[in-house]
């Protein structure tokens, strides 16, 4: 018997179990497609990363988010750093790193 191979389309997180995991990341994937920053998030910020470093992407994202209340500075951070990994590697490896971390 062969498993099923289940595709889920760029933004798809309905693969994530936790519901507020899966909403803050919906609200962040859609906040960086309204601004089109996918070539920026490629780009490491260097000293103090995106959050302590000296690039606005966090400001920006944040006034684009639905509901930035959701996030603490770490959830902030780790969403960014997988967009990141999304700008860079693709949709479906990050959708298969977060399969396999589970």
């Amino acid at each position: 018997m062969n498993p099923e191979i289940v595709v889920f389309e760029p933004g798809d997180f309905s693969f994530i179990k936790s519901v507020a995991e899966k909403a803050i990341y919906c609200d962040m994937y859609k906040a960086v497609e309204k601004l089109g920053i996918w070539e920026e998030l490629k780009n490491e910020p260097f000293s103090g990363g995106f959050l302590f470093g000296t690039t606005d992407i966090p400001n920006r994202i944040m006034a684009n988010l639905e509901n930035p209340d959701a996030h603490s500075g770490a959830s902030l951070a780790l969403c960014i750093r997988d967009m990141q990994y999304i700008a860079i590697h693709g949709w479906p490896m990050w959708v298969l790193m977060y399969d396999l971390s589970q």
